[in-house]
């Protein structure tokens, strides 16, 4: 376990699952199931991140919203969580 994932962990975030180029975590922010924050640890030591929201229409549809969120150089992966 590298200490990124470590620090995901100790944040609350759960291991969602891993393909051969990421390994996915997530986090319900509001406890509420209504908005996540998912992040990708890559292998050569980078992330990035994804805010999705899940919202409702008038006629009581839901749809989920996915926003890019991008990570600043140099920003560190704790950086990047407290500015979130």
């Amino acid at each position: 376990m590298t200490q990124q994932e470590t620090l995901l962990i100790q944040q609350g975030f759960e291991f969602s699952h891993q393909d051969n180029s990421r390994i996915h975590y997530t986090k319900d922010l509001g406890g509420d199931g209504f908005t996540y924050l998912h992040i990708f640890l890559k292998p050569d030591g980078s992330f990035s991140g994804e805010l999705q929201e899940f919202l409702y229409e008038d006629d009581g549809s839901q749809y989920d919203q996915i926003t890019k969120e991008p990570v600043e150089e140099n920003e560190s992966l704790q950086d990047y969580l407290n500015r979130i």
